[in-house]
């Protein structure tokens, strides 16, 4: 057992020597690891230092893919490492080839092959040897990460206002206690994976994402994730929840919006930034922040598949009736109204049948909703916009 942890740790050391010497000269990106790799198979003592070695090699790769955020320094990492895979593998082909021809050689020269030498038996104290090792080695990394990722957030904030999250399910939750950058606690079973830093630059809010590739926060593109922690200079100082009084509300930031929303309506924050809540008679609302693009695509124009016939006004909403060209599927009806740009305000999709469940989407100007409801309550839908805005306007503080 511990011939396997060596095999590991010899890995580990190997590797890093090769990657501080790809990190100094670029050229050797393509071969550096891979050949190390290769060789280090070939000059093992054992078949249990060779376990501990591919063992290393296969959790390293994995961790990586789990970790990888689609940017450019981790697909240069999965690729480096995949080059390592081929090295390693390639190695232990070479070293079970060259002791298979050895022993092919010495069958037709008569000549005695080399003996083989014995190991010890795997006992108690080498396993607990073994595990104290490793779980020592997590340890320091566990805290070498902590340290890290405190640096890295206060030299990018540089006094400025910030917050860490975590990952948390599928979505974040605020850093409450240092002990939360503790190694891999930071990473979500996905997405999301990582943990985020935000920075109040003025008006603007900075993002970054932990990369273990970096030991470092680095410079995020993705969409504005939802904020649920306080954004304040010496965040780490004292680490707490946005709003940690609202205990009986979900209160987070969300482009520039500051939102408390009751639990009784089981409100859920999606990282793409969407809102959903549970409204009694209109089950769930999706709120989108802005004009929601689908309010002019799912408008159906007429085209050469399909025919759109008037029908005039119905509720104050315009009512057309959309035919699939040469098709058998049964029209559907679509009710909208237009602003005063000419763009869509209103949009409700219903089929053309008594129990119809019709798709319902509206912007109020700040905020886009959609919903469901029977075609029985198209009649009533000025009041049920009324009353979403009117909630949801409860819902944001006002600065």
């Amino acid at each position: 057992m511990l011939d396997i942890f060596k095999g590991a740790a010899v890995t580990a050391i190997t590797w890093t020597l090769a990657y501080f010497y790809v990190s100094r000269f670029p050229a050797g990106f393509i071969w550096a690891l891979p050949s190390a790799s290769f060789l280090l198979q070939l000059l093992l003592p054992n078949r249990r230092w060779l376990l501990g070695s591919a063992a290393f090699c296969v959790g390293a790769i994995a961790l990586l893919v789990k970790s990888a955020d689609g940017s450019l320094g981790a697909a240069l990492g999965i690729a480096m490492l995949l080059w390592v895979a081929v090295g390693t593998v390639l190695g232990i082909t070479v070293r079970f080839a060259i002791r298979r021809a050895r022993a092919s050689y010495g069958k037709l020269t008569h000549t005695p092959p080399l003996p083989v030498r014995e190991l010890p038996p795997i006992s108690r104290r080498s396993v607990k040897l073994t595990a104290y090792a490793v779980a020592a080695l997590l340890a320091m990394y566990s805290l070498f990460v902590m340290h890290s990722a405190r640096v890295s957030a206060q030299q990018i904030a540089a006094g400025r206002s910030y917050c860490v999250q975590v990952a948390s399910g599928n979505n974040y939750r605020s850093v409450t206690s240092r002990l939360d950058l503790l190694g891999f606690r930071m990473m979500g079973d996905g997405p999301p994976h990582h943990a985020v830093l935000m920075v109040k630059s003025g008006s603007a809010l900075e993002m970054y994402h932990w990369s273990y590739f970096h030991n470092a926060f680095v410079q995020s593109d993705y969409v504005e994730r939802p904020i649920y922690c306080d954004l304040v200079p010496d965040f780490l100082a004292h680490p707490h929840r946005y709003r940690q009084e609202a205990k009986n509300s979900l209160s987070f930031l969300l482009k520039g919006h500051s939102f408390s929303i009751p639990k009784t309506y089981a409100p859920a924050v999606y990282t793409t930034g969407h809102i959903d809540i549970e409204v009694p008679r209109l089950n769930s609302i999706d709120i989108t922040l802005g004009r929601d693009g689908i309010l002019e695509a799912w408008r159906t124009k007429p085209d050469s598949e399909r025919r759109v016939e008037s029908l005039g006004k119905e509720h104050e909403l315009t009512k057309e009736r959309v035919r699939e060209a040469n098709s058998k599927y049964t029209p559907f009806l679509q009710f909208y109204e237009l602003d005063s740009l000419g763009q869509v305000k209103t949009l409700v999709l219903c089929e053309e049948t008594a129990q119809s469940n019709c798709t319902h989407i509206f912007s109020d100007g700040r905020l886009s909703y959609f919903f469901h409801h029977p075609l029985s309550e198209v009649s009533h839908w000025q009041q049920m916009q009324r009353t979403l805005s009117a909630m949801t306007e409860t819902f944001i503080d006002q600065p």
